[in-house]
């Protein structure tokens, strides 16, 4: 979650070259060794736990016309964004965390739903939770005047709120 922050900013050493030379580098699947391991193409870390969670389908089936009436039209109407996203925002700078924690009652959502001992709770907001976080909206703001990362988080999680009701489709995560 926070690789941007620690990885982007120096705070961890790269792996040295020789401890890859003995681990056979090349060798680590390479979704591992260039994302998960990896920041800015410099590897920060070892493999550890080998899960890799793969979608197999049968193309044949996708493409054929009786399973698709069946289906319905979905998939072509759902959304006419791009991959089906209406917005992309990044919203958590860790500085505002602190701030946030200081005064739990005030951010039921935000530090219960979304976030929980630094870890993703869970993976979406559905309408009613979209509807709760909306009414932490001005306690958010009235922290912006201490911290300009609070100033943007309050602005994208408005405008991601406002698009969510909008569009009547929950947040994901």
């Amino acid at each position: 979650m926070w690789s941007g922050t620690l990885l982007g900013g120096k705070y961890i050493e790269p792996v040295p070259e020789a401890v890859k030379a003995q681990l056979d580098w090349d060798d680590v699947l390479p979704i591992y060794r260039n994302t998960v391991l990896s920041w800015n193409k410099v590897a920060y870390g070892m493999p550890y736990d080998g899960d890799c969670i793969n979608l197999y389908y049968r193309r044949d089936l996708f493409a054929n016309p009786e399973y698709q009436a069946a289906f319905g039209r979905w998939h072509e109407t759902a959304c006419n964004h791009d991959y089906g996203i209406l917005r992309h925002c990044v919203l958590w700078p860790e500085s505002v965390a602190g701030l946030l924690q200081a005064s739990p009652r005030r951010f039921p959502v935000l530090l219960q739903r979304v976030l929980a001992a630094g870890h993703r709770q869970e993976d979406f907001l559905d309408l009613p939770a979209v509807a709760a976080l909306s009414r932490e909206l001005p306690a958010l703001r009235s922290l912006a005047q201490q911290s300009p990362d609070a100033a943007r988080l309050e602005q994208g999680l408005a405008a991601l709120i406002a698009a969510a009701l909008q569009v009547c489709k929950p947040i994901v995560l």
